[in-house]
Protein backbone atom coordinates (compact mmCIF):
# COMPACT_ATOMS: atom_id res chain seq x y z
CA UNK A 1 0.00 0.00 0.00
CA UNK A 2 2.85 2.65 0.70
CA UNK A 3 4.54 1.34 -2.47
CA UNK A 4 1.24 2.52 -4.18
CA UNK A 5 1.17 5.99 -2.16
CA UNK A 6 4.99 6.99 -3.08
CA UNK A 7 4.20 6.15 -6.44
CA UNK A 8 1.19 8.31 -6.88
CA UNK A 9 2.91 11.35 -5.07
CA UNK A 10 5.95 10.62 -7.29
CA UNK A 11 4.21 10.83 -10.90
CA UNK A 12 2.05 13.93 -9.53
CA UNK A 13 5.54 15.33 -8.85
CA UNK A 14 5.86 18.64 -11.62
CA UNK A 15 9.93 18.99 -10.92
CA UNK A 16 12.99 16.10 -11.83
CA UNK A 17 15.37 15.83 -14.10
CA UNK A 18 14.79 14.50 -17.69
CA UNK A 19 15.76 10.94 -18.43
CA UNK A 20 14.29 9.49 -21.19
CA UNK A 21 13.15 12.02 -23.53
CA UNK A 22 10.13 13.79 -22.12
CA UNK A 23 10.07 11.57 -18.91
CA UNK A 24 11.30 12.83 -15.71
CA UNK A 25 13.02 10.81 -12.56
CA UNK A 26 10.06 11.38 -10.67
CA UNK A 27 7.81 9.54 -13.20
CA UNK A 28 10.22 6.68 -14.00
CA UNK A 29 10.43 6.03 -10.41
CA UNK A 30 6.98 6.15 -9.85
CA UNK A 31 5.68 3.59 -12.54
CA UNK A 32 8.08 1.14 -10.93
CA UNK A 33 7.10 1.97 -7.16
CA UNK A 34 3.49 1.31 -8.78
CA UNK A 35 4.66 -1.73 -10.97
CA UNK A 36 5.99 -3.20 -7.60
CA UNK A 37 2.98 -1.83 -5.44
CA UNK A 38 0.34 -3.53 -7.55
CA UNK A 39 2.19 -6.77 -7.50
CA UNK A 40 2.55 -6.96 -4.01
CA UNK A 41 -1.03 -6.44 -3.56
CA UNK A 42 -2.10 -8.95 -5.78
CA UNK A 43 -0.08 -11.38 -3.84
CA UNK A 44 -1.73 -10.36 -0.87
CA UNK A 45 -5.11 -10.79 -2.19
CA UNK A 46 -3.71 -14.74 -4.11
CA UNK A 47 -2.76 -15.40 -0.26
CA UNK A 48 -5.65 -14.51 1.01
CA UNK A 49 -7.90 -16.25 -0.79
CA UNK A 50 -6.08 -19.03 -1.77
CA UNK A 51 -6.64 -22.27 0.51
CA UNK A 52 -4.22 -24.10 2.39
CA UNK A 53 -3.94 -27.92 2.21
CA UNK A 54 -3.46 -29.17 6.09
Amino acid sequence: MAALLVAALLLTTEDGTDVLGPLSLYEVLGVGFAFSGCLLALRSIVRIFQRSVV
